[in-house]
């Protein structure tokens, strides 16, 4: 999914509202339905960097290459895309 709109969120819990995550909650409505799965999300109590991000997701992708759960072929293109958005 690709968001549409920024906001901006100062705490996560000063809120009654439930967290949601792959969807957008709008006056009781969800909206732009991600489709996909979120199989790894987290939640920080800081903003993480995003070269912290990027450590964080080449550990995974070695993790999956490395235990035979990833092809060589898509670990190859999972690193090409990355070194393409520096």
């Amino acid at each position: 999914m690709t968001p549409t709109t920024a906001g901006t969120c100062t705490s996560l819990f000063d809120s009654s509202a439930a967290l949601t995550m792959g969807a957008d909650l709008v006056s009781g409505t969800y909206s732009n339905l991600y489709t996909g799965i979120l199989d790894d999300a987290r939640v920080f109590k800081e903003i993480v960097p995003t070269a912290q991000i990027k450590e964080m997701y080449y550990s995974g992708i070695n993790d999956l290459f490395a235990t035979g759960k990833m092809s060589a072929e898509e670990y190859s293109q999972k690193i090409s895309e990355l070194s393409l958005n520096k």
